[in-house]
């Protein structure tokens, strides 16, 4: 459950995801189903000093009678999200464990041939900066995205016989493989095509089509 206010709005805010959330309790109760309040949390979500105002006199959000406890970031359908949606501890998680399946497929390199080794890379590796690139991909910090690019280019190491201090960039345009990047840019480009073209979800309609309006502005301004 999200819901948007300015700092000064923090007690009418939490009163209204309150009354939400005892609605949605009892929907719950009349439909049989258990909610459990110990696995539920809480995010500010914002710029450091808006979150620091906020903190400093948020009401308590209850649930079932129990108060949730505000946490610095949480796990949401597989992704790690942070009060300031910068993704950066869900990208370092992801490295780990992109690095420790690339040492497992070290291995057994030598016995596999090239195209193999592409397709275990793409399937058990960079499908995991695939996931939800989407959300993210926009949010990160120059440091950050130079971490999902060093995943793919020890990825590239993997597959073909580079030497060492040779760059990475002419093997991938070599192999007609786009860098993480441009992946991105790919991804969101096929979303906005299915929004579009599909007309929905409308929220993400709207705000797509509000963007547009917006740049066009700013064009005829200019």
């Amino acid at each position: 459950m999200y819901i948007s206010f300015k700092p000064d709005e923090t007690e009418s805010a939490v009163d209204k995801l309150n009354n939400d959330l005892d609605r949605v309790s009892q929907w719950s109760d009349r439909h049989n189903l258990v909610l459990n309040p110990t696995k539920s949390k809480c995010m500010i979500l914002g710029s450091n000093d808006v979150m620091t105002k906020i903190a400093a006199k948020t009401p308590r959000v209850s649930m079932m009678g129990n108060c949730l406890d505000y946490v610095p970031q949480a796990r949401n359908l597989g992704l790690i999200m942070d009060g300031s949606l910068r993704f950066e501890e869900h990208v370092l998680e992801i490295m780990r464990n992109c690095f420790y399946r690339l040492k497992i497929l070290y291995r057994f390199r030598n016995y596999v041939n090239v195209e193999t080794r592409v397709m275990l890379c793409e399937s058990l590796i960079l499908s995991k900066l695939n996931y939800a690139d989407t959300v993210f991909g926009s949010c990160l910090l120059g440091r950050t995205r130079k971490v999902i690019q060093r995943i793919q280019n020890a990825c590239a190491r993997y597959c073909f016989p580079v030497p060492r201090r040779s760059h990475i960039t002419p093997i991938l345009n070599r192999n007609n493989l786009l860098n993480m990047s441009s992946r991105y840019t790919l991804h969101f480009a096929s979303l906005l095509f299915g929004v579009i073209k599909k007309q929905e979800p409308p929220y993400l309609l709207f705000c797509f089509c509000k963007f547009f309006f917006f740049f066009l502005n700013l064009e005829c301004f200019f």
